[in-house]
C-alpha cells in the first residue's frame, strides 16, 4: 500500500475507534481484525480510497453498530457504566483543577494588590554627639543645623 492508500485506512479504523462507546482490550483485536482484513483485500490488487473501504466494508458506525450487537448486553451493559464513570470522575477532577487555580491567580493577585497599596517607608535615625570642631560656616553639612544661643532667647516687647 501507498502512503494515501495507508492515510485511507488509518482514517477508516480512526472512524471506527471514535465511533466506540468504550476501547479496551477486545476492541482493539476488533479494530486489528478489520485492520487484517483491510490489508487482505488491498492484496488483491483493489485500490484503496476512503470510498471505497465505505463500499467494501461499511460505515463506521454501521461497523460500531454490528461489533455491539454480537457483544454480550451485560457485559455492554458494565463497559458502559464503568466507562461513564471513569468520565465523570475525570470531569470532576479536571473541574476541580481549575477551581484551584482560578482561587490561586485570585489570592496571588488580591495579595500583590495589597503590596501595591502598602505604605512602605522607613526612617533611620541616628543618635549620638556631634564631634567638637568647627565648620567655616558654623554649621555642620548637610541639612542639620546646630542650634545657637541667638535661635534659643526669644524677645519679648511691649
Amino acid at each position: 500500500m501507498n502512503k494515501q492508500e495507508q492515510r485511507a485506512v488509518k482514517r477508516y479504523l480512526h472512524d471506527i475507534k471514535r465511533t466506540l462507546p468504550v476501547y479496551r482490550k477486545v476492541e482493539r483485536r476488533f479494530l486489528s481484525d478489520i485492520h487484517s482484513t483491510i490489508e487482505e483485500y488491498a492484496e488483491t490488487g483493489a485500490v484503496i480510497t476512503s470510498t471505497t473501504l465505505r463500499q467494501e466494508f461499511g460505515e463506521p458506525k454501521d461497523q460500531v453498530i454490528l461489533y455491539l450487537s454480537s457483544k454480550d448486553g451485560k457485559d455492554l451493559e458494565k463497559d458502559l457504566s464503568v466507562s461513564a464513570c471513569i468520565r465523570y470522575t475525570a470531569y470532576i477532577i479536571i473541574i476541580a483543577v481549575i477551581t484551584a487555580s482560578f482561587c490561586f491567580i485570585y489570592t496571588t493577585y488580591k495579595s500583590y494588590e495589597h503590596v501595591l497599596q502598602a505604605d512602605i517607608a522607613y526612617t533611620e535615625t541616628v543618635i549620638g554627639e556631634l564631634p567638637d570642631c568647627e565648620w567655616e560656616d558654623g554649621n555642620p553639612p548637610g541639612d542639620a543645623v546646630l542650634p545657637t544661643e541667638e535661635s534659643t532667647t526669644t524677645e519679648t516687647t511691649n
